[in-house]
């Protein structure tokens, strides 16, 4: 049977909500929790800088899933990983965990001791919890199912998409689907997604094709040089930066005239991280594989040299200089740009977007005359700005094209300004409104998508033999798996799971002096009790013996040594009767029964018990039983119809006796007939007849014994 079931799946920044910077996406769906990316902001300081993981509970948290390197993607994960509770798993591809760690070493180094919030212990301890993923592997944890593809925009950047009950949700992190110079483009999910977490950075905004771009690009630079000035490129340390040093080494190449014209990249980092790029061309585009493969390097610049320290630099000539960071905010980068901004034969070229808040932004969307130093001093900027942007992210084109092939039900749009953000939300909404419904949300502002899914259970094994009629039961065992349901029968769970039926068989010993037929006599009006070795009864004597009881419990009496043992397979029944039995055994031994119950055991003991046929002892104790089931069931009859009266004994057709009660049911008279339970009964009226038979039969299922069968 199949029935529909609703699930909320919850969408919440944590960072990266209408800002770019510090991105941090946490999914919940179905009892499962995932968080996508852990970055820092790079316009804030110290605990500003961080995601808002007070809004959520990190030990909740069952993956941590890193797209890539950048610092705003993963520079919040040794303080996530080693200052909070967080236990999940953290996974990354090969090139972003390698990167990863000279990246976030070079910034616990080059940090103020009174805004670091990490150490290198730190560090090494959540490297130590990464694990690795591959493209296009599937992994799973808990019930839920992920694996990633190539995102573009960096060496090992990953789009994640994970699945939960069916449910499908693809985070993009920063992609790109357009292919460059060396590497590929976004990948289209061969997998559907339901839902789409997709970087907002440039809105509706178009780039320029790559030619264009280029062309522009080194247009500027050497302009800048041709004029006698140095220019500044202002890069992330790894990312574009590679891309910008293959497009200057090849254009080098083709102009003779500036073979004299140094070029440096002033990073060390950089330095380290080349032997990287030069060990994964593999996951690059095929130009830079054929190279490789026919002995080339491609990393192995003409034209380029590393710049380990600008205190040696001699910038009295021409000159390019890619520097860090990429946003002009400390380092290599802010020291050169204060050193050269006065001159107006110097130029700045900025190649990549820039966050609110940073010295780039205002430099390209406000053309200061005048910018404060590092060290509080206002500075003339005389130099020349341009911006050509080389910025791997998405555009409106492709986004769309990339919405249109994924055909989600719903899309939130992360890492972009609120204006940009909203701008792509309203253009996307009149395209593709009709399908898809579109969401911006600000950071820890929650996204609730509903969702239908059936529930449906699959009847597997034995039990699939046969197809039942409609409503009625099937018994088994049901196994749930990765959200999805199982029915089949217990003998079949080693067949088709990986479980397997354990039986446990319960053996516990009593210190028991007592006699063995008080034992047996109290249990016999608790369960039904079948002697198997002893014969206590017929020989008269009360040495001990074995019996089962209700045919599930063995009970074991040694005389000599003073033990009784109780024997049976664990169940819910079979409980049940050893735990009574063990009462009644511990209640016999510290002789604490009723005053009452306790005589009779002592008469039972004390008793010669009767030869087979012959009266005696048995016999009377027969006779105690019969009546005090007559006397329970005409007490439950008084208090179910009220008063009962009895009748003179008659004559049998055999001579002998019964007796005989009249009660009054539904209005009609009624007769009780007999010295045992079950009575004769008689009525005039066959509705109070039926009643009154219904009434005896339940009053003597309680008298009875437990009967196994018939609870299970």
């Amino acid at each position: 049977m199949t029935e529909m079931d609703v699930a909320m799946m919850k969408v919440t920044p944590l960072g990266s909500g209408c800002e770019v910077g510090r991105s941090c996406v946490v999914m919940e769906f179905k009892g499962h929790t995932i968080m996508f990316d852990c970055g820092v902001h790079p316009a804030h300081n110290g605990f500003h800088k961080l995601p808002f993981f007070d809004s959520v509970d990190p030990s909740t948290i069952d993956l941590l899933l890193v797209t890539h390197f950048h610092m705003d993607h993963c520079g919040a994960v040794p303080y996530f990983t080693e200052h909070t509770n967080f236990k999940g798993r953290v996974f990354m591809t090969h090139p972003t965990k390698a990167i990863y760690r000279i990246l976030m070493h070079d910034s616990v180094k080059i940090g103020k001791d009174d805004d670091r919030l990490w150490d290198e212990e730190d560090l090494e301890r959540s490297m130590d919890k990464i694990e690795l993923i591959n493209y296009h592997q599937v992994l799973r944890h808990k019930g839920i199912k992920f694996w990633c593809y190539n995102a573009g925009h960096v060496l090992g950047a990953a789009m994640f998409c994970v699945e939960i009950a069916g449910s499908r949700v693809l985070y993009t992190g920063d992609f790109s689907r357009q292919a460059d110079r060396h590497l590929l483009g976004a990948e289209t999910p061969t997998e559907k997604p339901h839902v789409v977490i997709v970087e907002s950075t440039y809105g509706v905004q178009l780039h320029d094709s790559r030619e264009v771009r280029e062309r522009r690009f080194t247009s500027a630079v050497h302009a800048i040089v041709k004029r006698g000035g140095r220019c500044l490129i202002p890069v992330f340390a790894q990312g574009r930066a590679q891309e910008l040093l293959l497009i200057l080494d090849a254009y080098w190449r083709s102009h003779q005239e500036l073979h004299g014209v140094p070029i440096y990249y002033a990073s060390a980092v950089a330095k380290k991280c080349m032997k990287i790029y030069s060990t994964y061309i593999n996951m690059m585009n095929n130009q830079v594989r054929d190279a490789h493969a026919h002995g080339r390097n491609p990393w192995n610049f003409s034209f380029i040299s590393n710049l380990s320290s600008t205190a040696t630099l001699d910038d009295s000539r021409p000159l390019v200089i890619m520097a860090s960071p990429g946003m002009l905010q400390s380092g290599t980068s802010r020291e050169l740009f204060e050193r050269w901004c006065p001159n107006k034969l110097n130029g700045l070229v900025m190649p990549g977007y820039s966050v609110k808040g940073t010295l780039a932004h205002q430099l390209v969307n406000s053309e200061p005359q005048t910018v404060k130093s590092a060290a509080g001093e206002l500075l003339p900027v005389h130099l020349s700005i341009h911006y050509v942007s080389f910025s791997a992210h998405s555009d409106y084109a492709q986004t769309s094209e990339f919405i249109e092939k994924c055909n989600p039900l719903h899309v939130v749009h992360v890492h972009g300004a609120e204006e940009e953000m909203l701008r792509l939300q309203r253009e996307l909404t009149k395209t593709f409104g009709k399908r898809t419904s579109f969401f911006a949300p600000k950071n820890v502002q929650p996204v609730l998508l509903p969702f239908k899914l059936p529930k449906v259970t699959d009847v597997i094994g034995s039990l699939a033999r046969h197809t039942p009629e409609d409503g009625a039961p099937i018994s088994g065992v049901c196994v749930l798996k990765d959200h999805k349901y199982t029915l089949l029968s217990p003998t079949g769970l080693r067949e088709t799971t990986s479980l397997t039926n354990t039986t446990i068989t319960q053996r516990p010993r009593f210190r028991y002096s007592g006699g063995a037929r008080a034992l047996v006599r109290a249990l016999s009006r608790l369960v039904a009790v079948d002697e198997v070795h002893g014969n206590v009864v017929a020989s008269g004597q009360d040495d001990g013996g074995t019996w089962r009881l209700q045919g599930d419990v063995t009970l074991t009496i040694d005389a000599k040594r003073q033990l009784a043992t109780l024997e049976w397979d664990a169940s819910p029944i079979a409980d049940m009767i050893a735990d009574a039995a063990s009462a009644t055994l511990l209640q016999l031994q510290a002789r604490q029964l009723a005053p009452e119950l306790k005589d009779e055991f002592v008469r039972a003991a004390s008793q010669p018990e009767a030869a087979a046929g012959g009266a005696g002892g048995e016999a009377s104790s027969a006779d105690d039983e019969s009546g005090r089931r007559v006397s329970a069931v005409l007490d439950l009859l008084a208090e179910t119809y009220g008063s009962i009266a009895e009748l003179p004994h008659i004559k049998s057709e055999g001579g002998e006796r019964k007796r005989e009660w009249q009660l009054t049911v539904c209005g009609s008279r009624a007769l009780l007939r007999g010295d045992t339970v079950p009575f004769d009964v008689e009525c005039d009226n066959a509705d109070a007849l039926d009643e009154l038979k219904q009434v005896l039969a339940r009053a003597q299922r309680v008298l009875e014994p437990l009967r196994l069968g018939a609870l299970t």
